[in-house]
């Protein structure tokens, strides 16, 4: 029989946590990992970085599906935000740490449930949801990471910031240029259909009403994804190469001839945002 890759259970978190360890580039390019198991509040933060904006990340990691993880991240979130010029004295040696910059959470289990899927989407505090899958191909072991999207709550009037406000976050004037110029040529392969707002923490392109591209907006750089891509940190013009734009128009030729489904981030109810 052919190798072939196939999922295999994981011994336990610990073997989680060192994987992390190992490889913090494989959840995100550029963080940076400070210290693990941490002393923070009634428990212990299992690992702590920061990221290439020099924010610190908290990392909770669970072998399982768990609700608690994310009150318990939450706690951890407070004595990090309530204490970060501390954190950045302890660890000036490791990696230099942004005092002004709001830290960020990140949590990674094997799944997630509904509820807390669902409480996710009200906390305001910078939140990412992974879920991991341990792998195996031949003799070769690996942790493959898949971010959960987090829906938009229904806004009761309250004003969403336009993308000219996200954009004011990227302080590095030629990478803003750079973002603002993308976000209008991509509108402008269909400016009928093609529209961008301004979402919670991000900026949504969209083509037909639905996600075509969606950007976060970062100090000295851009998180961008494509719809049922995976997300690319831009930096600068040559990371936004031919490949990219021509995956772009093949998603908007999958989306005009229905080819794609629904969004998956539950952004349907337009009329609430």
């Amino acid at each position: 029989m052919p190798n072939r890759i196939q999922p295999i259970p994981l011994e336990s978190e610990h073997v989680l946590e060192q994987l992390i360890l190992a490889d913090v580039e494989n959840l995100e390019e550029g963080l940076h990992v400070l210290d693990n198991q941490v002393p923070a509040g009634s428990g212990f933060i299992d690992v702590l970085a920061v990221d290439s904006d020099n924010a610190l990340v908290v990392i909770e990691l669970k072998k399982e599906e768990s609700d608690r993880m994310l009150l318990q991240t939450l706690e951890y979130y407070d004595v990090v935000r309530e204490n970060t010029p501390r954190f950045a004295s302890s660890y000036r040696n490791k990696h230099p740490i942004d005092e002004n910059a709001e830290p960020r959470l990140i949590l990674i289990a094997h799944a997630f449930s509904e509820m807390l899927q669902s409480a996710a989407k009200y906390i305001n505090a910078p939140l990412a949801l992974y879920t991991y899958e341990y792998l195996q191909f031949a003799d070769q072991k690996g942790l493959l990471l898949t971010e959960v999207p987090i829906s938009e709550p229904r806004d009761f009037g309250r004003r969403r910031k336009t993308p000219s406000e996200h954009l004011e976050k990227i302080v590095n004037p030629q990478t803003r240029a750079l973002c603002q110029a993308t976000i209008e040529q991509i509108v402008a392969l269909d400016s009928v259909n093609t529209t961008s707002k301004g979402l919670r923490g991000r900026i949504a392109i969209k083509y037909q009403g639905r996600n075509l591209v969606n950007i976060w907006p970062r100090q000295n750089w851009f998180l961008f994804k494509i719809r049922d891509h995976p997300r690319t940190r831009i930096s600068s013009a040559s990371d936004l190469n031919e490949g990219v734009w021509a995956d772009i128009k093949e998603t908007m030729r999958k989306m005009a001839s229905g080819e794609v489904e629904d969004d998956d981030d539950n952004e349907g109810n337009e009329e609430n945002e």
